[in-house]
C-alpha cells in the first residue's frame, strides 16, 4: 500500500507501508513526521465528530499519534496501517471521553 508521496524530504523511500512502519518503529522522527502529516486531518475529523469541542478534538488526534509513537514496536506487525490507526484511533477517543464523563479524565472542554 503506498501511503504517501512526499518529494525531496528525506532519502527513505516512504511509498513503502512496511518499510515506513518498520522505520517508525525503531523511532525514525521523519517516519513519523511523515505519517502524522498525511492522517492527522483524517484523525481530526473524526475526533471532531465525537469531542465535545473543537479543542478537545485537537486535544484527542494529537493524543492518538502519541500513542502511536509510545507502542511504535508494536507496528511492524501491522498489516494495513489505516485500518489499524483509525481503530486505536477510535477506541482511544471513546475511552477519553468515557473517562471524562465518569470524572477521572482530564479532557479540555470549550
Amino acid at each position: 500500500m503506498q501511503i504517501l508521496k512526499m518529494e525531496n524530504q528525506h532519502p527513505y523511500n516512504y511509498n513503502n507501508e512496511p518499510e515506513l512502519l518498520n522505520r517508525l518503529s525503531k523511532g525514525d522522527e521523519y517516519a513519523y513526521t511523515h505519517i502524522y502529516t498525511y492522517y492527522h486531518a483524517d484523525i481530526l475529523k473524526l475526533a471532531r465528530k465525537l469531542a465535545k469541542s473543537p479543542k478537545q478534538a485537537e486535544e484527542l488526534a494529537n493524543d492518538v499519534f502519541a500513542k502511536i509513537w509510545v507502542n511504535r514496536q508494536e507496528l511492524p506487525g501491522v498489516t494495513s496501517f489505516n485500518e489499524y490507526l483509525f481503530v486505536t484511533a477510535h477506541d482511544y477517543i471513546l475511552s477519553r471521553l468515557k473517562e471524562e464523563e465518569t470524572g477521572t479524565g482530564s479532557l479540555h472542554r470549550d
